[in-house]
C-alpha cells in the first residue's frame, strides 16, 4: 500500500539556543502518521557543524537549568503536558 503525503507537508525547524530556526541542510526524512501512515512533516537531518552549534548551546543552558529548583522545573513540565493537551 503506497503512504500517502499531504499536500503541503511541514517542515520542521531545529531548536538552537532556545530560537526555533531553519536548518540549513538539503536533507530531510519524513514523519509519518503510525495510525495512517500518511506523511505529516519532514525533519532536517542536521549537519555536524549545525548539531555541534546546538549541542553547545545546550551545555551552555545546562548549569542555569541545573540551579533551577526542582519543583520550579516539574512547573515547567506540567505546563508543557497542558499545552499538549490543549494541542
Amino acid at each position: 500500500m503506497p503512504i500517502a503525503a499531504r499536500a503541503e507537508t511541514e517542515t520542521l525547524k531545529i531548536l538552537d539556543g532556545g530560537e526555533w530556526k531553519t536548518s540549513t541542510t538539503g536533507r530531510f526524512g519524513q514523519v509519518f502518521n503510525p495510525s495512517t501512515g500518511e506523511a505529516i512533516a519532514r525533519v532536517p537531518f542536521c549537519s555536524a557543524e549545525e548539531t555541534g552549534k546546538v549541542i553547545e548551546s545546550a551545555a551552555a543552558a545546562f548549569p542555569a537549568c541545573a540551579n533551577t529548583p526542582a519543583v520550579d522545573r516539574a512547573h515547567l513540565l506540567f505546563r508543557y503536558r497542558e499545552l499538549m493537551t490543549q494541542n
